[in-house]
């Protein structure tokens, strides 16, 4: 890929477009800069799976930082459910390793949890719909001491290995498993539930960006470009949130990631 000023330039907005419609959607931006990578920059799935690991990184670890100071997040017990995904994601190295996969395969397993992200975001019911006094009750009721989920942790374990396994095999962060698994199995209020769920893919996304290092599976100068672009889209994001309708915005991009994930099915 020959890059151009006004390729960079390119890369750069689209970050930002990916970071304000992932704070927006509560989506991960892997699951919407894989397909543009590959689709309008040609990218092979591989390496775009890879750069969407180090885009990630970047924007969880952004995330990671604000949340801490807002203390929403357990770095403790972020770390230990960090351990499992960890290791699917390791699981993943190896297996993939050993037993390389096809491009287009990688492209049509994408296109499934594509196809599955949108359906979700259509069905899903909005958490700001609920009891309005969420945030507030949760933030007096409930506390984030671990020592109250040791024994859920177990039953998590296999969810959490999932999680990192799907991360490092498609690059999307693994939050699609981490936010539901925090909140329906450790009853994280959502508040909590989604910035642990940062936490958690902050520190598995570290080995899966090393490790796809190692392997030349990162194209540093889109990753770069598009996850510093989507920093300042998460701002914007953030301040857009409060004045539309995220449930308007959230099936609009569902139809968006639908169409993509057809267009996916054809090299």
């Amino acid at each position: 890929m020959d890059y151009y000023w006004y390729t960079l330039l390119l890369l750069f907005l689209i970050g930002i477009l990916i970071g304000t419609i992932a704070v927006l959607s509560g989506i991960g931006g892997g699951v919407i800069a894989v397909p543009l990578m590959t689709i309008i920059f040609a990218v092979s799935e591989d390496i775009a799976v890879g750069t969407s690991s180090l885009i990630i990184l970047i924007s969880s670890g952004f995330g990671f930082i604000l949340l801490k100071r807002q203390k929403r997040i357990n770095i403790r017990l972020c770390l230990i459910c960090s351990i499992f995904t960890i290791i699917g994601s390791l699981i993943s190295t190896i297996l993939f390793i050993i037993s390389p996969i096809d491009n287009y395969l990688l492209r049509l397993i994408f296109a499934c949890v594509m196809i599955y992200v949108s359906i979700n975001l259509i069905f899903r019911k909005d958490p700001a719909n609920n009891n309005s006094n969420e945030s507030a009750n949760a933030s007096e009721n409930f506390s984030l001491e671990f020592k109250n989920h040791k024994k859920i942790l177990k039953k998590g374990i296999p969810l959490f290995l999932l999680a990192g396994f799907l991360a490092n095999l498609l690059g999307i962060g693994g939050g699609i498993v981490n936010t539901p698994t925090l909140h329906y199995m450790f009853q994280f209020p959502i508040y909590y539930a989604t910035a642990n769920s940062t936490g958690i893919i902050f520190f598995t996304s570290i080995y899966n960006v090393m490790v796809k290092s190692v392997l030349g599976k990162i194209d540093f100068i889109i990753g770069i470009l598009m996850g510093t672009g989507g920093l300042i889209g998460a701002y914007f994001g953030a301040k857009i949130s409060q004045k539309i309708s995220r449930k308007k915005l959230t099936i609009i991009l569902a139809i968006v990631l639908l169409i993509g994930s057809i267009r996916m099915f054809f090299p």
